[in-house]
């Protein structure tokens, strides 16, 4: 009752949920909601730290939903995690140029140097051919896993991936266990293995430049571990 359009300055989300279980946003939820959000001219910011730089298989996800967010944040693979950076992308609508910041450690030269290295390779040909190829093999590793018990699910877009735990191959039904996937990343951890779990789901971010054998050694732990 007390909040409207008027009292909405901005829409922050991330095109898709990745600490949070994730999730991949249906095709039509982003350009509805920014439908919405240019109708009451409300600003419509994309935290796609994640999501950036082809880890959902497109440069960004922006492009693979087909919307224009008038904001973009940006980390991680900006500079391949080699050195902290963030930056934030603003469209030419928005005017700030009377607005004055600063920050410590802002345009580090370390930083930009490995972000310009990284963004280089990026655009090179070698890279989308690993980009692919990685996807491929990712893609094969979720269907050997698809079968084990307590998956009730599995979500793949690029190299993001998660796994969803059910009781039931069916039906979604919370498992019994508190934590079911973070106990499956625990002992994934203790083999060698790095992967993010949640009480319901497991989530796998490959990086862009591992081989078969990287593969395999995942697979054969999961399957162990599930």
């Amino acid at each position: 009752i007390n909040h409207g359009p008027e009292t909405i300055a901005c829409f922050i989300m991330e095109p898709m949920i990745g600490a949070s279980g994730g999730f991949l946003m249906k095709e039509n939820v982003l350009p509805e909601i920014q439908k919405i959000c240019k109708k009451y001219g409300i600003i419509t910011i994309l935290d796609e730290v994640i999501s950036g730089f082809y880890r959902l298989g497109s440069p960004f996800a922006f492009q693979l939903y087909n919307v224009q967010p008038d904001i973009i944040v940006l980390s991680k693979q900006l500079t391949n995690g080699y050195f902290p950076l963030a930056v934030c992308i603003f469209s030419k609508k928005l005017n700030f140029n009377d607005i004055r910041y600063g920050f410590t450690t802002s345009a580090h030269p370390v930083g930009c140097a490995i972000a310009t290295e990284v963004l280089n390779t990026l655009e090179t040909e070698i890279f989308s051919q690993h980009l692919n190829k990685n996807i491929e093999m990712l893609s094969k590793l979720l269907a050997d896993l698809y079968s084990k018990k307590y998956i009730y699910k599995i979500q793949q877009q690029g190299m993001f991936a998660a796994l969803h735990f059910s009781q039931s191959k069916d039906t979604l039904i919370p498992l019994e266990e508190k934590n079911y996937g973070g106990d499956v990343a625990t002992q994934a951890r203790s083999k060698g293995l790095i992967v993010r779990g949640n009480p319901k789901s497991l989530i796998l971010a490959p990086g862009f430049y591992m081989d078969q054998s990287h593969y395999d050694f995942c697979k054969s732990v999961l399957e162990e571990i599930l």
